[in-house]
């Protein structure tokens, strides 16, 4: 297993190599026993998630959500602003 594909692996999988799928699960010891960067690239990727997990969480105000909801309605609601219309009559040109 390259760096590269070990970060992957972190990034999609997680910290925890116990959780990895068993294919990358061997290559990933192995690398970690022989790389120091794969071993900072993990403990970067432990420190991130202790980092989150000790944050206290952002609540948005309701009137964020409200908002939002409003905007996506009003712009399924509204014909688009672009021209596509003049597309359709260019190819028939």
């Amino acid at each position: 297993m390259k760096i590269g594909e070990f970060q992957d692996a972190i990034d999609r999988h997680g910290d925890d190599l116990a959780t990895w799928p068993a294919g990358l699960r061997q290559p990933g010891l192995a690398l970690l026993l022989a790389s120091p960067v794969a071993r900072a690239a993990l403990d970067e990727a432990r420190n991130l998630r202790a980092a989150f997990k000790s944050a206290s969480p952002i609540r948005a105000p309701k009137s964020l959500i409200d908002r939002i909801i409003l905007e996506a309605v009003g712009a399924v609601s509204q014909p688009p602003t672009s021209a596509p219309q003049s597309n359709l009559q260019n190819r028939r040109s």
